[in-house]
């Protein structure tokens, strides 16, 4: 749940200078809704990201998602996005939700890029 929960940190958080957000739902109680108590739900949707995600400004953002995912669909992935504050990226991997290599070689090259001292 990194990313699910990444997005509020990120809305928070302002020590961090970039946000590295991989397959993440951008709101837990939505994808609870079906499989869930509604008090619970309503209990925990103040803390969905995307009440947060929006204010993630000045930290980086990379969003990785996967296009064969079992769990986080293309709805949620938009509005992950949509939420975001920038500066933002996006990037799809033809795999499944726990990503693959090549997310990881992204990653690691992104963020290379994002901390390194000008």
């Amino acid at each position: 749940m990194g990313a699910t929960v990444g997005g509020t940190l990120a809305g928070i958080e302002k020590r961090p200078d970039a946000y590295v957000l991989m397959a993440g739902y951008p709101s837990l109680t939505h994808a609870m809704r079906h499989n869930s108590d509604p008090g619970a739900i309503a209990f925990q949707a103040p803390l969905d990201a995307l009440h947060y995600v929006g204010r993630a400004t000045p930290a980086k953002l990379l969003f990785q998602f996967a296009k064969r995912d079992e769990f986080i669909t293309p709805w949620d992935a938009a509005a992950y996005l949509q939420t975001a504050s920038g500066p933002k990226e996006l990037k799809w991997y033809d795999t499944d939700h726990s990503l693959n290599e090549e997310a990881r070689r992204d990653r690691v090259e992104w963020l290379g890029r994002v901390l390194s001292p000008p």
